[in-house]
Formats: C-alpha cells, structure tokens, sequence
C-alpha cells in the first residue's frame, strides 16, 4: 500500500535538490524512497548521495594538465621530494 507524504521546505532548495536528482537519473519520489529505504535498513542516517566536483584549485589543476601547462618533470624520487619539501 502506498501512502502519500507533505513536507514543508524552502522553495529554492527544493529547486537545488530536483536539479541534482534530474542529473542523477531519478526523481524526488524516488530519492525520498531510497532514503527512507537506506534510514530503516541502518537504523539512521547512513550515506550521502551527491555529485562530486573538485573545489576551484583542484579544477585548476586539471585544466593546466589538460593544458600541459605548469607540469614539473622530476627524474627522481630525491628531486621530487626535495621540490615538495621547498
């Protein structure tokens, strides 16, 4: 038998929330119904479900080595730890 639920919440992050499940592939029925599925099943609150984006120094990073630009070349395990020491 299925049952339906109301919950109050803030409009723009109901929005943040829907973007992010249409990006997932699932709806918010959907993701409510795995959460209440994963709450029972570990007596709590047990996971997090998000998309992963590397914060702006990381994506820098990525964007210099698609780049090959700022790339440092060590012949040795010496020089390369005497580069990170410095």
């Amino acid at each position: 038998m299925k049952t339906a639920i109301q919950v109050k919440t803030d409009k723009q992050l109901k929005i943040d929330a829907e973007n992010i499940f249409h990006q997932l592939g699932i709806s918010m029925s959907a993701a409510v119904n795995i959460f209440f599925k994963a709450v029972t099943e570990h007596n709590g609150i047990p996971f997090e479900l998000k998309l992963s984006r590397p914060n702006k120094q990381t994506a820098a990073v990525l964007n210099d080595i698609n780049a090959k630009k700022n790339i440092k070349k060590f012949s040795t395990i010496d020089s390369l730890m005497n580069d990170l020491d410095s």
